[in-house]
């Protein structure tokens, strides 16, 4: 498995590999939150996919760890899953 560090870097150097990357490690884990919160299965999907259309256009702030970057995307998660329509970095 590939080192988080190494799949932040590819992703704010634009490289969609890391993207990929982060996709297969997180997408599931994502997808069960969003459905515990929202029963629909096509809104699901399409809030996960602005889960990491929010992660590549946000891409440049990253958190640097992984244990923050594992917080800040569950934050966000939820945040887009409740219908904030504002997904914080905070």
């Amino acid at each position: 498995m590939i080192d988080f560090n190494a799949i932040r870097w590819k992703i704010i150097n634009d490289d969609l590999e890391g993207m990929e990357m982060l996709y297969d490690r997180y997408a599931e884990a994502i997808f069960f939150t969003i459905c515990q919160l929202v029963p629909e299965v096509e809104k699901s999907e399409e809030i996960l996919i602005n889960v990491f259309q929010k992660i590549w256009n946000e891409r440049t702030a990253l958190p640097e760890s992984q244990d923050a970057f594992y917080i800040w995307l569950f934050k966000m998660t939820r945040n887009a899953a409740s219908g904030n329509s504002f997904f914080s970095m905070n």
